[in-house]
């Protein structure tokens, strides 16, 4: 079943630091993505609590973050505040580029995002795509969780659950803002 993502909003990052630039953001390890892979990252906030939850997929050297649109004014703010000097470039692509939720299915380049789901990012074309009900289902059924505008810094990553097997928190990858919170509670069990 293919499903037309309508509610993601999506970003490019190019440039010879992309790499280095999104290690530092997010709290997964960016370092450890692979080709053909969705990598679930948290965006935290100095407190811990998530901005929003990202879904980074790699393509050559570009870098594509796929995340609910209601949050994309804050997550490209953010994400340009901290890129200073960096030799990174952000880019919405969001009405360029559209993203299809696969389920149970094979579709040719796209990104696995666990045994069930992959996403696919095409070019605009005419699809005959399912009812988008059927990936908000297979994401229940599957444990992804999302972060909406309306659930924006409301939680820690281990609320969702980020912190079992690492799926989406990297406890050794290093630093990332409210990565201290993040470990302190995984570590010890409490926050300040």
């Amino acid at each position: 079943m293919i499903n037309q993502l309508t509610d993601r909003a999506l970003l490019r990052l190019s440039g010879g630091d992309a790499q280095s630039f999104l290690q530092g953001q997010f709290s997964n390890n960016i370092d450890a993505l692979e080709g053909g892979a969705v990598q679930l990252n948290a965006y935290c906030q100095h407190q811990g609590k998530i901005i929003a939850l990202i879904w980074v997929m790699k393509k050559a050297d570009e870098f594509y973050l796929s995340f609910a649109s209601d949050l994309v004014e804050i997550v490209t703010k953010r994400l340009t505040m901290f890129k200073m000097m960096s030799d990174v470039t952000i880019t919405d692509v969001s009405n360029e580029v559209i993203q299809l939720g696969v389920i149970d299915e094979e579709f040719d380049g796209a990104f696995k995002l666990n045994d069930q789901q992959s996403v696919a990012l095409v070019d605009k074309h005419e699809f005959d795509l399912s009812d988008e009900s059927n990936w908000e289902k297979a994401c229940i059924e599957n444990g992804m969780a999302e972060v909406y505008l309306n659930t924006s810094e409301q939680f820690v990553p281990q609320l969702l659950n980020l912190d079992i097997n690492e799926v989406g928190v990297s406890f050794t990858k290093g630093c990332y803002p409210g990565q201290e919170v993040v470990a302190r509670l995984h570590y010890l069990g409490k926050s300040k």
